[in-house]
C-alpha cells in the first residue's frame, strides 16, 4: 500500500466506517490528541478534529446525517456588511466546514446550493468582503487559483505578524517577477533575533 510522506495510508475521512468514527470519538474522550487520533486512523489532525466534531454533532441530531436545514442553522446574517457568517466549525484559516456526504467548505456548499455548480478547476474568491467565514454566495466569485492568490496578495496591506504596513520591497536581481513586500519593523526584529541566535551558538560552542 502506498503511503504519504508521513508514512500514513492515503485515506480520506469520508472513507472511514461508522465503527472507526466511534473509535475516534472514544480515543478523544480518553484524552488523546487530534494528532494521535489522525495518525492512528491514517488521516490528518484537522480531518480527525472535523470528523470527531461532526460525529458528536450527529449524536445530538439523533444520528441522522446533515441536511440543508442544518446548514442554515449555522449561518447568522450580518446586516451591516451583507455577510452570512458561518458559526459552525471553522479551520484556523477562518473558513468553515460542513459535513454533507463528506466534508465540504461551507462557502462552496452555499454557492452550489444557491447559484449552481462551481466550474471545474476554479476556486471561490471572497472578492466583495474578503472575510473567510462569510458564506454569502454573492460575495464570492469563481476564479483560477492563480487569480485568487494574486488578489489576496494585493489586498494584504500589512504583515501577518503584527499588521505593520508594508514599507519595503525586495527585488530579485535575477528574476524580475520575484518581488516581495515586507515591513521594516519585523525585518529589524528578525535580524536582531538572528544575531541573538548566533551569539548563543558561539557561547555554547566555547562553553
Amino acid at each position: 500500500m502506498s503511503r504519504d510522506r508521513f508514512g500514513r495510508p492515503p485515506r480520506r475521512p469520508w472513507s472511514l466506517s461508522d465503527e472507526q468514527r466511534e473509535a475516534m470519538v472514544a480515543m478523544r474522550q480518553t484524552g488523546a490528541t487530534y494528532a494521535l487520533v489522525g495518525r492512528t486512523f491514517g488521516i490528518s489532525d484537522v480531518a480527525a478534529s472535523a470528523t470527531i466534531r461532526n460525529r458528536i454533532a450527529g449524536r445530538l441530531r439523533g444520528g441522522r446525517p446533515n441536511t440543508a436545514e442544518d446548514f442554515w442553522d449555522r449561518v447568522e446574517p450580518e446586516p451591516n456588511t451583507g455577510c452570512w457568517i458561518w458559526v459552525g466549525y471553522r479551520l484556523k484559516s477562518g473558513y468553515g466546514n460542513f459535513a454533507f456526504h463528506g466534508t465540504i467548505p461551507a462557502h462552496r456548499f452555499a454557492y452550489q446550493l444557491l447559484r449552481g455548480p462551481i466550474p471545474e478547476g476554479l476556486t471561490l474568491d471572497h472578492y466583495i468582503c474578503n472575510f473567510p467565514p462569510c458564506v454569502n454566495p454573492w460575495h464570492t466569485e469563481p476564479v483560477p487559483l492563480s487569480v485568487n492568490i494574486a488578489r489576496a496578495k494585493a489586498r494584504r496591506t500589512g504583515c501577518r505578524r503584527g499588521g505593520h504596513p508594508y514599507d519595503k520591497v525586495w527585488q530579485s536581481a535575477t528574476n524580475p517577477k520575484d518581488r516581495r513586500r515586507f515591513c521594516s519593523v519585523c525585518d529589524r526584529e528578525n535580524k536582531r533575533a538572528s544575531v541573538r541566535r548566533l551569539r548563543l551558538q558561539k557561547q555554547s560552542a566555547t562553553a
